[in-house]
């Protein structure tokens, strides 16, 4: 039932009730809603009596009462105009006190409300004039939901032995279908899946096979999981033959709310399509092949640019630090790829050669210099230079004080850019 509404509620013995008031444009009004509402309760063991109306209780009243076959009426004038018809014994509240009810000819829910308030109180109970007022839309309904479970799992005996992983990629299809239809009817969504391999039993009988399928965003669909699950099952190495499947959601969160008024693409649908290569790249290559930047605050560049090994779970929930203040000359240029450690660079008529190229030179110095609290080290004049083929590099050479033209200055190749 929570395919049609999140708030469901348990009102009476072998009643559910359903607020189905935001879902009617979504199925289409009232009368499309209750023809979907009785075909799925024909798949039911049971044969339930389905009513609908503006207020909970009277809905409820025209589910019990057995005077007439009409039992959906969606003005509350019509239904006001039904309830008052019914007989008195529908209300429960009323049991109790049927005999004295009709002792006095109070035979129909109309006849009830005609006696007097403070009288009807004092001789029944205070719960008697609070369902009246709810069914009659004169007092507001208060029910606690139903809260839905946060975790699934599924059972599947296969038909067959298998002797290969990616053979077992046709059944659990069918269960993570299973899986995303009970997120979508629960509105939730979810990051880990669980997945155990049965083997068989007996004299050379093992424990469950473990697999562990996480995506970095909280996904409700199956294309979410399905690229990151074949990734696994190509690398997974079967020790004895799978006879069954069990699909565990171990924890779910709401579901993210997506951007639908915007004509252009939402910038977090690209933190998503990232966030999926990230997961494709940790199913392949395994949980160490991920690193993210960790930038440490020091001078020399070599000790500045640090990166740490990272698994998923830190890669989802980890930030960035916002930047500071963009300074009034701007940020510095950078290389996109920085060598761990600098590589000596020959000399040619006082121009540093890379690989038998000479550098032409086109920005700089910048003077990176901590020589004063950082021993030892040398101050560092660095250059963006640019060979023959319009590769451009980073490139520093050693400042050691007034040179003379005897004495060669010292040339490094420390980064390359893109």
């Amino acid at each position: 039932m929570q395919c049609y509404t999140p708030h469901i509620a348990l009102a009476a013995p072998h009643t559910l009730v359903l607020n189905v008031q935001a879902s009617l444009s979504l199925f289409n009004g009232a009368r499309a809603l209750a023809g979907k509402l009785q075909e799925h309760c024909r798949m039911a063991p049971v044969r339930p009596v389905l009513a609908m109306a503006p207020t909970a209780t009277g809905a409820q009243w025209l589910a019990w009462q057995t005077v007439t076959s009409r039992r959906r009426i969606l003005q509350q004038s019509q239904l006001n105009r039904k309830l008052n018809t019914l007989p008195v014994s529908v209300i429960p509240q009323a049991q109790p006190y049927l005999g004295w009810l009709h002792g006095i000819a109070c035979y129909s829910v109309g006849q009830l409300r005609q006696l007097p308030r403070a009288g009807l109180q004092q001789r029944t109970t205070p719960a008697l004039i609070q369902a009246i007022d709810a069914a009659y839309a004169r007092a507001t309904e208060y029910f606690t939901w139903v809260q839905p479970a946060n975790t699934w799992q599924c059972h599947h005996e296969l038909a067959y032995h298998v002797q290969q992983a990616p053979q077992l990629q046709p059944p659990l299809t069918a269960l993570l279908a299973q899986a995303c239809q009970w997120l979508a009817q629960h509105r939730c969504a979810s990051s880990v899946l669980h997945i155990l391999l049965h083997h068989e039993k007996g004299r050379k009988a093992q424990p469950p096979g473990f697999l562990k399928v996480c995506i970095t965003q909280p996904g409700w669909h199956a294309d979410h999981f399905q690229a990151v699950l074949q990734q696994l099952l190509l690398n997974l190495q079967l020790p004895a033959p799978v006879i069954a499947l069990t699909l565990h959601i171990p924890a779910t969160c709401p579901l993210p709310q997506n951007n639908t008024t915007s004509l252009f693409p939402d910038p977090a649908q690209w933190q998503q399509n990232e966030a999926h290569l990230f997961d494709l790249l940790h199913a392949r290559l395994g949980p160490n092949a991920i690193s993210t930047p960790n930038p440490q605050a020091l001078h020399r560049p070599e000790h500045a640019n640090q990166w740490q090994s990272t698994s998923l779970r830190p890669l989802a929930t980890q930030g960035y630090a916002p930047l500071p203040a963009e300074p009034a000359g701007g940020w510095p240029v950078r290389p996109f790829w920085l060598y761990a450690k600098p590589i000596a660079l020959g000399i040619r008529n006082h121009q540093p050669v890379y690989q038998g190229e000479v550098l032409t030179l086109l920005q700089g110095p910048e003077r990176i210099d901590c020589s004063e609290w950082l021993e030892p080290y040398l101050a560092r004049d660095y250059f963006i230079a640019r060979n023959q083929h319009h590769i451009h590099f980073w490139i520093f050479r050693e400042h050691k004080g007034i040179q003379t033209k005897q004495q060669k200055a010292h040339w490094f190749l420390h980064g390359v850019f893109a």
